[in-house]
C-alpha cells in the first residue's frame, strides 16, 4: 500500500468514526472527539514527516546514472 493511500484509508476511517459516534452517543463526542482530532492531526503530522525523510533520503542517494527516468539524449525519458 502506498503512503497516499495508507494516509487517506486512516483519515476516513477517523472521520467515520467520529460521524458514528456523533450519531450513535452524541453524549459521548466531547469526550472522544478530541482524541478523534488529536488522531487526525497525529496522522497528517507523520505522513508529512515520512514525505520529508523520503525526499531528503532520496535527494541524498540520488545517482542519475541509476534513474531509469534518465534520457541521456536529453528527451523526456520513460522506462528503458
Amino acid at each position: 500500500m502506498k503512503k497516499k493511500t495508507a494516509f487517506w484509508v486512516g483519515i476516513v476511517t477517523l472521520v467515520l468514526l467520529y460521524l458514528i459516534t456523533a450519531w450513535i452517543v452524541p453524549s459521548a463526542l466531547s469526550s472522544v472527539g478530541s482524541s478523534i482530532a488529536l488522531a487526525i492531526a497525529a496522522a497528517t503530522i507523520g505522513y508529512k514527516g515520512s514525505n520529508v525523510a523520503d525526499n531528503a533520503l532520496k535527494g541524498k542517494y540520488y545517482r542519475k546514472e541509476l534513474d531509469t527516468r534518465y534520457d541521456p539524449a536529453g528527451g523526456e525519458g520513460g522506462a528503458p
